[in-house]
């Protein structure tokens, strides 16, 4: 049994390309759709989990999946084992039209029978919290007074030729708004 992988399959046929940019549309998020071509019994990538969500669609032949609880919630790697949790939370057959969401962070195992199969992943890339705060240390470092040095002691003021954000006991969150203010937007059309 072996296992074709093709990735970014959006970019080679206009319908694939298509339904991404419906799907990126509708559900908000970054679309990728890979294509998995297996022939024979055979396991897929053993059990394992994602970084984002992905929809499976079954287009031709069956294939066996198990998906799993996960170990963490809003899993990320490297933050999170790799490992999956042992606790089954459903099993099926997918069948040509039939499809299956598995959230981001839970295992999930497949395995083909001794026929040709063909399924779709559909990967949905949303914007997590910790991208966007990327985002913001990138853009608060355009502000001279976020680039100045830190106190040793937070109780204490810093001693820096420009100021600190940290001068007062509230001036931090007074410099930080307009940041957000400017940030948030920006970074969420960056997205």
């Amino acid at each position: 049994g072996q296992t074709v992988i093709m990735n970014q399959v959006e970019q080679f046929g206009r319908g694939v390309a298509t339904l991404a940019d419906h799907l990126g549309r509708v559900l908000g998020c970054v679309i990728g759709i890979n294509c998995y071509v297996s022939y024979g019994s055979a396991e897929g990538f053993g059990a394992h989990w994602d970084d984002h969500d992905v929809l499976i669609v079954q287009t031709h032949g069956r294939k066996y999946w198990e998906v799993y609880q996960p170990t963490a919630l809003s899993a990320l790697r490297p933050n999170v084992s790799e490992d999956t949790s042992d606790q089954l939370v459903w099993s099926g057959v997918l069948e040509p039209g039939s499809a299956v969401m598995i959230p981001r962070g839970w295992g999930h195992r497949v395995e083909s029978f001794d026929e040709l199969s063909v399924h779709l992943t559909i990967g949905l890339n949303r914007y997590h919290t910790l991208a966007l705060v990327d985002h913001l240390a990138t853009e608060a470092s355009n502000y001279p007074l976020f680039r100045a040095d830190t106190p040793f002691h937070l109780g204490q003021v810093p001693v820096s030729y420009g100021g600190s954000v940290f001068d007062s006991p509230t001036a931090f969150a007074e410099h930080l708004a307009p940041v957000l203010d400017v940030a948030l937007p920006r970074g969420l059309a960056r997205w």
